[in-house]
C-alpha cells in the first residue's frame, strides 16, 4: 500500500523535473511585486490598503479556484484511480498542494503589504497586522476550509445523494452530479471572499460591514481547522471512489454516460435559430455542462460577489469590474473550448452538412447565455444601486457588445 510520504515524493519529483512548481512559484512572486509597485503609487493610507485588498481577494480567489483541480482534476487522477492508495494518503498528498497554493498567495500578498509599512504612518504596526490577520485567514480557508467542502461535494457525489438532489431541484439544475465537486467548492470560495469584502473598512481603521471582524476572522480560520479535521476522517471513503468517478469524465470505462439535457432557457433561445446551430448548441450543452463543470463554478461565484456587493455597497466598482473582466475573459474561454476536442471533432464536424453560420451562432448563442446568467443578471442590480456607475456601466456594455460582435467557436466547412 502507498503511503501519504511515497505519494508525496513522487508528486514533488514530478513537479521538480517538470519545473511546474518553479514557474508557479515564480509567477506568483513576480505578482506579488507588481501588486506591491501598484499599492506603493497610491496617494495615501485609506487607497493603499484598498488596493492591497483587490491584490489579495485576486490571489486568493485563484488559488481557491485551483482547489478541485489538486483534488480531483488533476492529470494523474486516471493513474492514481488505478494505484491501491487509501483515502487517506491521497487528502493528506492534497494538503499538501493546496497548502502550497496558499503559501504562495500568502507570500504575493505579503509582498504587497510592503509599501503599507511607509504610507499608514504612525500606526503602520497595527494596519500591517489587521493585513497579516486576514491574508492568514484566506490562507486557512484556502488550504483547508475549501478542500473540506470539495470532500464534502466528493461524499455526496459517491453516496448518489447528489442526484437526487438535482431531481429535487428541478428546473435550469441539468449538470451531471460531478459538477458538484466544482460548485460546492466555489461557493465557498464565494463566502471567503465576501467575507474579505466585508472586513475592508476595518483594515483602514474603521469596522466590519457586518459582524465582528476579529470575530469573522478567526471563525474562519477555527472552521478551516475543523473541516479540514472532519474531511480527513472522511477520505477513506471519498477519495478513491471520487478518483474513479473523475477519471471516468474522459475514460468512460468506469461509470456510464450521463446525457444532460441543455438547460429550458438554453433551448428557447436555440428555437431562434437555423436546424443546424440548434443541434450544434444542444450538443454545446451536454459536452461543456459535463467536461467543463469549472463554468458553473465560476458564473456562481461572479454572481455571488456581484450581487453581495451591489446590496453591501454602493463604492465597489473597482471589485465589479474586475469580476465583470474576468467573467468575460472566462467566456472568451468558453468560447474557445467550443472549438476543440472534445467538445468540437472539427474533421467529423466538417463532414456534416453545417455553414459556418451554424458554428458562429451556436457559439455565440451559448456565451451570450451563459453571460446572460452570471453577468447581465446581477449586473442589472449593480446598475440599479451604484454610486459609480459610469465605471461599471460602460464595462457591462463593452463585455456584451464584444461578444455578440465576436467570431463564434470554429467554423464549419459549408455544404
Amino acid at each position: 500500500m502507498i503511503d501519504a510520504a511515497k505519494l508525496r515524493h513522487v508528486q514533488r519529483e514530478v513537479g521538480r523535473r517538470s519545473g511546474g512548481r518553479r514557474r508557479t512559484w515564480l509567477a506568483m512572486l513576480v505578482t506579488g511585486a507588481a501588486a506591491a509597485a501598484w499599492v506603493a503609487t497610491a496617494p495615501d493610507g485609506s487607497a493603499a490598503s484598498t488596493r492591497w485588498l483587490w491584490t489579495a481577494v485576486a490571489l486568493y480567489a485563484v488559488a481557491m479556484l485551483r482547489v478541485p483541480f489538486v483534488l480531483f482534476w488533476r492529470a494523474d487522477a486516471a493513474l492514481l484511480a488505478r494505484l491501491p492508495i487509501e483515502g487517506r494518503p491521497l487528502w493528506g498528498a492534497a494538503q499538501w498542494a493546496t497548502g502550497e497554493l496558499a503559501a504562495q498567495a500568502l507570500a504575493a500578498s505579503s509582498l504587497a503589504a510592503l509599501p503599507l509599512a511607509v504610507l499608514a504612518g504612525p500606526d503602520a504596526v497595527a494596519v500591517l497586522g489587521r493585513h497579516a490577520a486576514l491574508a492568514v485567514a484566506l490562507a486557512f480557508a484556502a488550504a483547508a476550509l475549501v478542500p473540506a467542502v470539495a470532500v464534502a461535494a466528493g461524499a455526496l457525489v459517491v453516496s448518489g445523494k447528489a442526484d437526487q438532489l438535482l431531481a429535487g431541484l428541478g428546473g435550469e439544475v441539468k449538470a451531471p452530479p460531478t459538477a458538484w465537486l466544482g460548485v460546492l467548492p466555489g461557493l465557498a470560495s464565494a463566502v471567503a471572499v465576501l467575507l474579505a469584502i466585508d472586513v475592508g473598512g476595518w483594515l483602514r481603521g474603521g469596522h466590519a460591514e457586518v459582524g465582528d471582524a476579529v470575530l469573522l476572522l478567526a471563525g474562519m480560520s477555527a472552521a478551516s481547522v475543523v473541516a479540514a479535521l472532519l474531511a480527513r476522517a472522511a477520505a477513506d471513503r471519498v477519495m478513491p471512489a471520487m478518483l474513479r468517478d473523475v477519471s471516468a469524465l474522459d475514460r468512460q470505462q468506469l461509470a456510464t454516460i450521463e446525457l444532460t439535457a441543455a438547460p429550458a432557457t438554453l433551448r428557447a433561445l436555440g428555437r431562434q435559430l437555423t436546424p443546424g446551430a440548434r443541434l450544434l448548441l444542444d450538443k454545446h450543452a451536454r459536452l461543456l455542462a459535463r467536461r467543463h463543470p469549472m463554468s458553473a463554478v465560476l458564473g456562481a461565484v461572479a454572481f455571488a460577489i456581484l450581487a453581495v456587493s451591489a446590496l453591501a455597497s454602493s463604492h465597489a466598482a473597482v471589485l465589479q469590474v474586475t469580476t465583470l473582466a474576468v467573467t468575460f475573459a472566462y467566456a472568451m474561454v468558453l468560447r474557445g473550448r467550443m472549438a476543440q476536442p472534445p467538445v468540437e471533432l472539427p474533421r467529423l464536424r466538417d463532414s456534416l452538412p453545417l455553414t459556418p453560420g451554424d458554428a458562429q451562432a451556436a457559439a455565440r448563442t451559448y456565451v451570450l447565455w451563459w453571460w446572460g446568467w452570471f453577468a447581465l443578471l446581477p449586473g442589472a442590480l449593480v446598475l440599479a444601486r451604484t454610486a459609480q456607475l459610469w465605471q461599471v456601466a460602460p464595462a457591462l456594455a463593452a463585455g456584451t457588445l464584444l461578444l455578440v460582435l465576436g467570431g463564434g467557436g470554429g467554423r464549419a466547412t459549408a455544404r
